[in-house]
């Protein structure tokens, strides 16, 4: 099937065949969840992407926002969690940027399967008839290379500057320095790059810029939870563009962060902060609030080489962590072997 991205956008969507990404919702889920929603219908598989967040928390993904912008997409053209009405009684589920699909991450949506999973974060074991799993920088780089072997497509150039623009952003531009990057990174960003100048600092600056936000905004802009083994929901979030002392300083800091404990019913919550100095330094801070006496953090200390700064009152403690290279997709996995 020939069929233009824009031409698929427009398209009536099909719900029998699902793309679904990470409940974080950043620019790797969504340009994954789409392009393999796009290439799945282009093998005749009609497939259709659903962002599984409610449409009024796209805005809060500022760097999503950009490239939809860039591309000239409306986000009316995107389906949400709450934009979808009905479901058949068996869809077939694809899953990109994460490996186990957690029930309830679409609320209506009841009775599934499991096709296949590409991903690159550690294989949490869900059931899928197949996976493509490789710890590289970007899920967008496996699903460029998925495409990219298809000799029957050929990827639009709309959606190889999402996809190029992805992987910059994902690998801090293709920067070996910051542990991320993999060769298969660098193999297929060129085969998506394209001439448009200033990709990855313009990405970099809409992601970062989060002065229309709240610290409510914040916290619900990129988390993932799991549950413990005691039952408690523990909550990672991650925030780019604050240092501590910025993020400190946030207006109603302690009453808007426990209208987000109360909402999402978080009982643990571990805040991580990512900061590109002006000087053009990179540093990272952890901070294990509310509920967070339950990990040890000698456990953490040597593998992220943290430094405590504050202990602002008895429920919080700030770590500077100096292991630059270790985001989430390595944080979360050291919490969870203790909890769970």
């Amino acid at each position: 099937m020939v069929l233009s991205f824009v031409d698929y956008l427009e398209s009536p969507p099909v719900f029998e065949s699902v793309v679904v990404g990470n409940t974080a919702c950043d620019l790797d889920s969504v340009v994954c969840s789409l392009a393999r929603a796009y290439h799945l219908t282009c093998q005749g598989i009609p497939s259709t992407a659903i962002l599984p967040i409610k449409s009024a928390d796209l805005p809060l993904r500022t760097e999503v926002i950009y490239m939809l912008q860039l591309l000239k997409i409306s986000p009316s053209k995107l389906h949400f969690t709450d934009s979808v009405l009905q479901f058949p009684d068996n869809v077939t589920l694809h899953l990109v940027d994460h490996n186990i699909y957690a029930p309830g991450t679409i609320p209506i949506l009841t009775s599934y399967t499991v096709d296949s999973v590409v991903d690159h974060h550690v294989d949490e074991g869900g059931p899928a008839n197949t996976k493509t799993i490789k710890m590289v920088g970007s899920c967008a780089t496996l699903v460029t290379e998925i495409m990219t072997s298809d000799a029957s497509f050929t990827i639009p150039l709309d959606l190889k500057t999402a996809l190029a623009g992805t992987i910059l952003l994902d690998t801090i531009n293709l920067d070996l320095q910051q542990g991320r990057t993999t060769r298969l990174d660098f193999d297929m960003f060129q085969k998506v790059r394209t001439p448009r100048e200033n990709l990855f600092k313009d990405l970099i600056a809409a992601k970062t810029d989060i002065s229309s936000l709240n610290v409510f905004d914040l916290l619900r802009r990129d988390f993932k939870m799991f549950t413990s083994r005691e039952g408690s929901v523990v909550c990672i979030a991650s925030i780019t563009g604050a240092n501590w002392e910025q993020y400190s300083s946030l207006p109603e800091l302690q009453s808007l962060t426990d209208k987000f404990l109360t909402e999402f019913g978080v009982s643990v919550l571990v805040v991580m902060l990512a900061y590109h100095e002006t000087n053009g330094v990179f540093s990272r801070y952890l901070v294990l609030g509310k509920g967070s006496s339950v990990i040890d953090v000698e456990e953490l200390r040597d593998e992220l080489d943290l430094k405590l700064i504050r202990t602002p009152d008895s429920d919080v403690r700030v770590f500077s962590q100096r292991n630059l290279k270790a985001s989430r997709k390595v944080v979360m996995p050291l919490i969870k072997a203790q909890l769970t």
